[in-house]
């Protein structure tokens, strides 16, 4: 994520205990399979629910170049996937104000 100018070194992950009943949430989208199962389906101050399934770098088996190829390629895929569900999320959004379905 440095690579792009995004500072994580501070983040973590966090349980829904963290969150639930302090944070509201537009939207909550599941990256993984784990999550998908793992994560309640909805909960207080929840929006929509989305599952988009990438593969798991953390799962790849090799080098430091082979796993790091691989966590660049599924952080390319998802900032892409998060663009394109922008733009038609903001298509919607215009469509609606214009009256036309």
């Amino acid at each position: 994520m440095r690579e792009r100018g995004i500072d994580i070194g501070s983040a973590r992950a966090k349980g829904t205990g963290d969150i639930l009943g302090k944070v509201h949430f537009g939207y909550v989208i599941t990256v993984c399979e784990r999550a998908q199962q793992q994560c309640p389906k909805t909960f207080p101050g929840m929006g929509t629910r989305l599952h988009w399934p990438f593969d798991d770098p953390a799962a790849v088996e090799g080098g430091r170049d082979q796993r790091l190829a691989v966590y660049r390629e599924v952080r390319d895929q998802i900032e892409a996937r998060i663009r394109e569900w922008l733009v038609r999320r903001d298509a919607a959004a215009e469509s609606l104000e214009a009256g036309t379905p």
